[in-house]
Protein backbone atom coordinates (compact mmCIF):
# COMPACT_ATOMS: atom_id res chain seq x y z
CA UNK A 1 0.00 0.00 0.00
CA UNK A 2 3.34 2.23 0.36
CA UNK A 3 4.02 1.88 -2.92
CA UNK A 4 -0.15 2.59 -3.91
CA UNK A 5 0.64 5.84 -2.00
CA UNK A 6 2.83 7.04 -3.42
CA UNK A 7 2.79 6.46 -7.34
CA UNK A 8 1.80 9.06 -9.77
CA UNK A 9 -2.34 9.04 -10.58
CA UNK A 10 -1.83 7.19 -14.00
CA UNK A 11 0.27 4.43 -12.25
CA UNK A 12 -2.55 4.29 -9.71
CA UNK A 13 -4.96 4.25 -12.10
CA UNK A 14 -3.78 0.85 -13.34
CA UNK A 15 -4.63 -1.05 -9.75
CA UNK A 16 -8.71 0.35 -8.91
CA UNK A 17 -10.12 -2.53 -8.87
CA UNK A 18 -13.67 -1.04 -9.81
CA UNK A 19 -12.40 0.08 -13.36
CA UNK A 20 -10.23 -2.77 -14.04
CA UNK A 21 -11.12 -4.93 -16.56
CA UNK A 22 -12.75 -8.37 -15.86
CA UNK A 23 -10.15 -10.21 -18.22
CA UNK A 24 -7.52 -7.96 -16.37
CA UNK A 25 -9.06 -9.44 -13.22
CA UNK A 26 -9.59 -13.10 -14.07
CA UNK A 27 -5.82 -12.99 -15.46
CA UNK A 28 -4.56 -11.67 -12.24
CA UNK A 29 -6.68 -14.18 -10.10
CA UNK A 30 -8.06 -11.25 -8.63
CA UNK A 31 -11.23 -13.04 -6.81
CA UNK A 32 -9.31 -16.55 -6.06
CA UNK A 33 -7.74 -16.64 -2.01
CA UNK A 34 -4.65 -15.56 -0.99
CA UNK A 35 -1.78 -13.36 -2.62
CA UNK A 36 -0.17 -15.07 -5.40
CA UNK A 37 -0.14 -14.79 -9.19
CA UNK A 38 1.32 -16.03 -12.21
CA UNK A 39 3.65 -13.28 -12.35
CA UNK A 40 5.02 -10.57 -10.51
CA UNK A 41 3.64 -6.72 -10.46
CA UNK A 42 5.50 -3.37 -9.81
CA UNK A 43 3.28 -0.28 -9.60
CA UNK A 44 5.81 1.96 -10.61
CA UNK A 45 9.73 1.46 -11.22
CA UNK A 46 10.56 2.15 -7.87
CA UNK A 47 8.18 -0.04 -6.05
CA UNK A 48 8.85 -3.30 -5.36
CA UNK A 49 7.34 -6.50 -6.84
CA UNK A 50 4.59 -8.49 -5.35
CA UNK A 51 3.48 -11.92 -6.30
CA UNK A 52 -0.22 -10.60 -6.42
CA UNK A 53 -2.45 -6.92 -7.87
CA UNK A 54 -1.14 -4.85 -5.43
CA UNK A 55 -5.09 -3.23 -5.78
CA UNK A 56 -6.14 -6.10 -4.39
CA UNK A 57 -4.57 -5.51 -0.76
CA UNK A 58 -6.61 -2.52 -0.59
CA UNK A 59 -9.73 -5.16 0.40
CA UNK A 60 -8.36 -6.33 3.29
CA UNK A 61 -9.22 -4.49 5.98
CA UNK A 62 -6.67 -5.65 8.34
CA UNK A 63 -3.95 -4.51 5.82
CA UNK A 64 -5.49 -1.42 5.75
CA UNK A 65 -5.62 -1.14 9.35
CA UNK A 66 -2.37 -2.14 9.89
CA UNK A 67 -1.45 0.87 7.32
CA UNK A 68 -3.25 2.65 9.09
CA UNK A 69 -1.36 2.37 12.46
CA UNK A 70 1.78 2.12 10.86
CA UNK A 71 1.38 5.63 9.03
CA UNK A 72 0.50 7.01 12.56
CA UNK A 73 2.97 5.54 14.23
CA UNK A 74 5.76 6.80 12.20
CA UNK A 75 4.27 10.39 11.69
CA UNK A 76 2.95 10.82 15.00
CA UNK A 77 5.37 8.69 17.03
CA UNK A 78 2.22 6.72 18.37
CA UNK A 79 1.82 2.98 18.59
CA UNK A 80 -1.83 1.19 18.32
CA UNK A 81 -1.29 -0.01 22.03
CA UNK A 82 0.04 1.07 25.46
CA UNK A 83 4.05 0.20 25.69
CA UNK A 84 6.89 -0.30 23.01
CA UNK A 85 6.98 -2.46 19.83
CA UNK A 86 7.35 -5.59 21.55
CA UNK A 87 3.41 -4.86 23.24
CA UNK A 88 1.65 -4.32 19.67
CA UNK A 89 -0.33 -6.70 17.85
CA UNK A 90 1.86 -8.88 15.85
CA UNK A 91 1.07 -8.31 12.07
CA UNK A 92 1.96 -4.70 13.53
CA UNK A 93 5.16 -5.20 15.18
CA UNK A 94 6.15 -7.80 11.71
CA UNK A 95 5.82 -5.14 9.39
CA UNK A 96 6.42 -1.66 11.37
CA UNK A 97 10.35 -1.54 10.76
CA UNK A 98 9.46 -2.67 6.65
CA UNK A 99 7.04 0.14 6.50
CA UNK A 100 9.24 2.78 8.31
CA UNK A 101 11.76 1.70 5.63
CA UNK A 102 9.40 1.82 2.51
CA UNK A 103 7.66 5.22 3.57
CA UNK A 104 10.84 6.85 3.79
CA UNK A 105 12.48 5.63 0.75
CA UNK A 106 9.36 6.66 -1.07
CA UNK A 107 9.28 10.32 0.35
CA UNK A 108 13.20 10.42 -0.38
CA UNK A 109 12.16 9.51 -3.84
CA UNK A 110 8.98 11.82 -4.48
CA UNK A 111 11.23 14.97 -2.90
CA UNK A 112 14.03 13.67 -5.22
CA UNK A 113 11.50 13.94 -8.53
CA UNK A 114 9.46 17.02 -7.73
CA UNK A 115 13.25 18.73 -6.92
CA UNK A 116 14.45 17.50 -10.20
CA UNK A 117 11.07 19.04 -11.79
CA UNK A 118 10.97 21.87 -10.34
CA UNK A 119 14.98 22.78 -11.19
CA UNK A 120 14.08 21.88 -14.77
CA UNK A 121 11.31 24.67 -14.82
CA UNK A 122 13.30 26.66 -13.11
CA UNK A 123 15.78 26.71 -15.55
CA UNK A 124 13.71 26.97 -18.60
CA UNK A 125 11.64 29.82 -17.02
CA UNK A 126 15.55 31.85 -17.06
CA UNK A 127 16.35 30.31 -20.21
CA UNK A 128 12.97 32.00 -21.51
CA UNK A 129 13.41 35.52 -19.81
CA UNK A 130 17.35 35.88 -21.13
CA UNK A 131 15.80 35.08 -25.00
CA UNK A 132 13.05 37.96 -24.18
CA UNK A 133 15.12 40.63 -22.81
CA UNK A 134 17.81 39.95 -25.69
CA UNK A 135 15.05 39.38 -28.28
CA UNK A 136 17.01 36.62 -29.59
CA UNK A 137 16.49 33.28 -28.93
CA UNK A 138 20.39 32.15 -26.70
CA UNK A 139 21.35 29.94 -29.42
CA UNK A 140 21.85 31.00 -33.30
Amino acid sequence: MVDLHFADDKDKKRYRCNVCPKLTQERNKCQEPGYQNVRKMKVDPIGGEYTFCPGKATWNHTIAQVFVDCRVALEAGIFPSEGGLNDQYEMFSDVFYDFMDSWKHRSYARVMKDSGQMASGFIEMIFKAIAGKSGKGIMR
